[in-house]
């Protein structure tokens, strides 16, 4: 499997809560804790999250339809 690294800037808290459940003993380091959680992400909220997106698209296309008539 490839790798591809991924730099991402995450607010202070975030950081300190990553850092905490490395120290807890919860993953081996941060970037494993990472991708779990994405994975995790993926999974569970993947058919939601499409949902919540297109719902707003098509909020969005009729307010646009609505201001044109």
């Amino acid at each position: 499997m490839g790798m591809k690294t991924v730099h991402v800037q995450l607010p202070d808290g975030l950081v300190a809560a990553l850092e905490q459940v490395v120290r807890d003993g919860w993953f081996v380091d941060e970037e494993e804790a990472i991708r779990q959680a994405l994975r995790e992400f993926l999974h569970s909220d993947r058919w939601q999250t499409a949902e919540r997106f297109l719902a707003e698209d098509i909020e969005w296309a009729m307010n646009l339809r609505q201001k044109r008539e």
